[in-house]
């Protein structure tokens, strides 16, 4: 209806002025439809997103979304958000170096950690394990012996013992998962 109904087109444009989209490196094509429709009507459009953060290639998105906003939209200006204030200055690296890598045709930005979790050496590993379930037993063991450790949640604050909420298990084959779970059970 917005791209062929003069009436609601009317209507929307007379109360549509500012849109906004999260997550817009997720959008798929009929919601892109909708973003154009209503920047066609005048609105003014706010996108907010991550072209290293594309999660629904399989509904459709596409990371060209945000690549080829400003070719496709009149009077962009952006905003590069490039402090991390969630993780420590050696897991933002890592992770810059690896999406650097495997993605040769990003936006280029710069990430920096913005220091509020301390980092030591040894606090990443690249461990290779014969099996999955020698695997799932590591990260099970290693969790227990991180269980209480002193933490800080940000620099002013007293230190807390690391609790199971505070872990997270970040796995990309989902055939893992039940392995995984079955040795946080012993």
């Amino acid at each position: 209806m917005l791209e062929d109904d003069a009436d609601f087109r009317a209507k929307v444009a007379g109360r549509v002025r500012y849109f906004t989209v999260d997550e817009y490196q997720d959008v798929n094509p009929i919601q892109e439809r909708l973003v154009a429709a209503l920047a066609d009507l005048g609105a003014t459009v706010t996108v907010v997103g991550d072209d290293d953060q594309l999660l629904y290639a399989w509904r459709g998105s596409s990371v060209a979304n945000i690549l080829e906003f400003t070719d496709r939209y009149a009077d962009v200006q952006s905003a590069k958000l490039e402090r991390n204030f969630r993780s420590s200055r050696g897991i933002v690296d890592l992770a810059h170096g690896v999406i650097e890598h495997n993605n040769p045709g990003r936006l280029q930005k710069v990430m920096v950690s913005a220091g509020n979790q301390a980092f030591t050496d040894g606090d990443i590993e690249l461990l290779e394990f014969e099996t999955e379930e020698a695997e799932a037993e590591h990260i099970a063991r290693r969790i227990g012996a991180l269980l209480g450790t002193p933490f800080r949640d940000t620099p002013e604050t007293e230190p807390r013992g690391l609790s199971c909420s505070d872990v997270a298990i970040l796995v990309r084959v989902k055939k893992l998962i039940p392995v995984i779970a079955d040795a946080l059970d012993h």
